[in-house]
C-alpha cells in the first residue's frame, strides 16, 4: 500500500515514515501556502493601486499567517512599493508616484 508524505517535511525534520504518513502531517510543508502568497503578490503587481484584502480562511489566525508570510516574502525578494495595512490585513502595490503641478500663466 502506498502512503503520501511531504518530501520537504522529510528533508527538514527527523520524523519517521510512520509519523510522516499520519494525517496530521500528510498535508504539511507542501508549498501550498507559499503558492498562495506568491499568487497574491502577483495579483497585486498586475492590479497596481488596488488593495488586496487577505480573507477567505475560516480562521483569522490563518489569514494573519498568510499576511505575515507575504510580508516576509516581499522583504526577502527585495520587492519595492508594497504597502501593508495591518489594520485591514490588506496589501497594495503602489508603483506610481504623484506630483502636483501648478501652472502659472505668464504675460
Amino acid at each position: 500500500m502506498e502512503y503520501r508524505f511531504s518530501r520537504i517535511l522529510k528533508e527538514n525534520s527527523k520524523l519517521s515514515y510512520d509519523e510522516l504518513i499520519h494525517p496530521m502531517y500528510a498535508s504539511r510543508c507542501t508549498g501550498e501556502t507559499t503558492g498562495k502568497a506568491l499568487a497574491v503578490i502577483g495579483w497585486c503587481m498586475q492590479n497596481p493601486e488596488q488593495p488586496y484584502k487577505i480573507k477567505g480562511e475560516s480562521n483569522q489566525r490563518l489569514n494573519q499567517f498568510l499576511f505575515d508570510l507575504i510580508h516576509d516574502l516581499v522583504n526577502k525578494l527585495e520587492l519595492k512599493y508594497f504597502k501593508f495595512s495591518v489594520k485591514n490585513t490588506s496589501i497594495t502595490y503602489q508603483p506610481y508616484g504623484y506630483v502636483e503641478m501648478r501652472w502659472v500663466e505668464v504675460r
